[in-house]
């Protein structure tokens, strides 16, 4: 028989083991000694905060979302563990969800809220007896925070379009998902059609930049270009994102090239995408079969900022990142798949190009998915993703660079409502900064 001060004993060693794994795996992960230890979790960002004590609360939020975010991915069976307890949980408070969701569907189930989203599983049964399913994300801020927000982004656009010279053309273009689209309401009944907040959005900005969106004009366009467990376009929706954008710089000067035609689509085998919404979610029953677009693009330079030695064998040539990415056999929640196949690339240069164009584009995530493409219509071609604009001095990287056109290109959410709350596209810098300072 085991003395009780024993016992004890072993249960706070286990436990203080456990605990020390999880920095340590993370460690080991992050500078790429040993791969594969990441559960692949999303935690969602913390909204930053605003208020007056936000030199306190922004760092603390941080610390804290960095501690989740450890302890969330790298205990011993953490993924099996998450995954069966929010599979419980839904069980649970299904019969509670359909109460709060009034009248139903049966092709609509509310899956939980997460950080700013609701998310819901829509799934669709077709007329020849199959079915398809997938999870959007539909926006929690109330009307009041919507109106706010549309106001200040279409103002924190607007100050970069002010800031750019006549001659310059410029589009801004939203990536939306299905909440935008005015037939929300037929799949989730109880979320309203987000469509008015982005024509309203639209309105307000600047004349002299170009506006668009990506569109859905059913559901069936919606599961065709965003993938079904993810908010990232695929390779469809990367082309008729492309091609709008294309078109709409185009309307301004047609010395940029037009839009290439679609590629081959290449299905990459022994690949199971668990998108953002399926690892939010830890929903190990919903994945994408992960697909890219050859387009057999003409010779280029690019240059990536990424860790090398994490990804040893990626590469810039499109049939050997397939063969890279083939050969990890994914099948589990541990990679990002998408952002790991398509790393942060900037400036990609066309030398054989000769269109006198130079494009400077601020984006997100999104763009990994398409910069190749866009910048085969520009001889060069400029990246500033999200999190990198405070580095981005904006008039002067113009100047520098000989940029001619410059695109706008953030989530729906994100540009319209400023979702995480951080007002990342206010901190790239002007010229009319530093005239402010100096009066």
């Amino acid at each position: 028989m085991v003395k009780k001060p024993i016992f004890i004993i072993l249960i706070f060693l286990l436990l203080m083991s456990i605990g020390i794994y999880a920095p340590i795996a993370h460690m080991l992960d992050k500078n790429g000694t040993v791969a594969g230890l990441n559960a692949g979790i999303v935690v969602p960002e913390p909204v930053e905060d605003q208020g007056p004590l936000r030199g306190v609360v922004n760092p603390v939020n941080s610390w804290s979302h960095g501690l989740e975010t450890i302890y969330q991915n790298f205990l011993p069976f953490q993924i099996r563990t998450v995954a069966t307890v929010q599979n419980a949980i839904r069980a649970l408070n299904r019969p509670f969800y359909r109460l709060y969701s009034g009248t139903v569907s049966h092709s609509c189930e509310f899956m939980g809220e997460r950080g700013t989203n609701r998310y819901y599983k829509i799934e669709l049964e077709m007329s020849d007896g199959t079915s398809l399913s997938f999870i959007e994300a539909v926006n929690s801020l109330t009307e009041e925070e919507r109106s706010e927000r549309i106001k200040s982004q279409a103002e924190a656009v607007n100050r970069l379009i002010r800031a750019t010279d006549e001659d310059i053309n410029i589009v801004v273009y939203a990536t939306c998902g299905m909440e935008f689209a005015s037939f929300l309401q037929d799949y989730i009944p109880d979320e309203k059609s987000c469509s008015k907040d982005l024509e309203l959005f639209f309105s307000k900005i600047d004349p002299r930049a170009k506006t668009g969106s990506i569109q859905f004009q059913n559901v069936f366009d919606r599961a065709e270009r965003v993938f079904l467990t993810d908010h990232h376009w695929t390779g469809i929706g990367s082309y008729k994102g492309y091609e709008d954008i294309i078109s709409l710089f185009r309307s301004m000067t047609e010395e940029i090239l037009p839009a290439r035609p679609f590629g081959e689509t290449v299905a990459v085998k022994d690949c199971m995408f668990y998108g953002s919404y399926a690892r939010t979610l830890a929903l190990e029953d919903m994945w994408d079969n992960f697909s890219v677009v050859d387009y057999h693009l003409p010779r280029y330079e690019a240059e990536y900022s990424f860790d090398v030695s994490k990804y040893p064998d990626w590469s810039l040539d499109l049939s050997e990142r397939i063969r890279w990415l083939e050969e990890r056999h994914v099948s589990t929640m541990n990679a990002s798949v998408y952002g790991e196949f398509y790393q942060e690339l900037s400036p990609i240069t066309f030398p054989d190009n000769h269109t006198g164009h130079k494009l400077l584009v601020i984006g997100d995530s999104y763009m990994q998915g398409v910069a190749e493409l866009l910048a085969s219509n520009f001889d060069e071609s400029y990246f500033f993703y999200w999190k990198s604009y405070k580095s981005l001095d904006y008039n002067e990287f113009i100047r520098e660079h000989g940029i001619t056109d410059v695109l706008i290109t953030l989530y729906g959410q994100r540009l319209v409502y400023n979702s995480t709350n951080d007002y990342y596209l206010n901190k790239i810098h002007l010229d009319a900064d530093d005239e402010e300072v100096s009066k």
